[in-house]
Parts: structure tokens; sequence; C-alpha cells
């Protein structure tokens, strides 16, 4: 038998790390029920079943969008989920600057209010995605 390359190595860490986190949170462990769960969260970065399904075997790694969109839902790490990594250096300030001082403002929110935010900005891309200005 052949030993994992080291893609196939990084896939397997990957889907550990994400069947751990899911067991942390109480989640169904069913392919179908954490899409839907997924869904319900993203719309806009809707997956099947079957694509969770490669996540949680190790068999495919998931979209960076889409794999910070899983670390935000479950509370971890986007890297450690991706890479395993125990510490990361924190980056100061968003990668992009709005004039309208958005970030600093969301950042204020409690909680709560940010979950409000993010239902807000699910329908927007829902809308958009209907009316074809996202990609499905």
């Amino acid at each position: 038998m052949e030993k994992p390359t080291t893609p196939e190595c990084s896939r397997s860490e990957f889907g550990r790390r994400l069947r751990t986190a899911i067991a942390h949170k109480s989640y169904s462990r069913s392919p179908t029920a954490i899409a839907q769960e997924f869904n319900a969260r993203f719309p806009h970065l809707s997956v099947t079943g079957h694509a969770v399904r490669k996540w949680l075997m190790g068999e495919a790694i998931p979209t960076q969008d889409k794999l910070v969109a899983l670390a935000e839902w479950l509370d971890v790490d986007p890297a450690w989920l991706r890479f395993g990594a125990t510490s990361v250096p924190s980056i100061s300030g968003p990668t992009r600057e709005f004039s309208d001082g958005i970030e600093r403002d969301i950042g204020l929110l409690t909680d709560d209010e940010r979950k409000v935010i993010r239902v807000a900005i699910n329908a927007i891309f829902s809308t958009r995605k209907l009316r074809g200005i996202l990609p499905a």
C-alpha cells in the first residue's frame, strides 16, 4: 500500500477537523442535514449533500468562500479548519476599506445584532442570485 500524498493527507485532516467541529456543535452528522443547515445560513453559497459528504470523508476541500462560511457557522478559526493551524498572526484591519466605516460599526454590534445583519445580507444575495446577478 502506498503512502498517502500530501494533498490526500491535507484533505483527510480537513475532514477530521470538520467532523470534530460539527460534533462539538451537536449538529447532525448527515451530509444532507449539514448541507441544509449550511444553505439556510448561507443561501448565496449553497452546497449539496454530496459535496458535504466529500468534505467529511476527506475527499475534497471547499472553496475559500465556503470554508470561511463553514468556520463562521461552526465558530472556529478558518485557518484551523483548513490547515490545523494553532495560532495565526493577527491581521490588522479589513482587507478592503469602506469609506462609510461599516466594519467598525458591525464590530460594535452584539452577536444577536450581527446575526440580524447576516440574515439581511443573505437575503440580498438570495435576491441577486434569483435575478441572475450572482452565479448560481
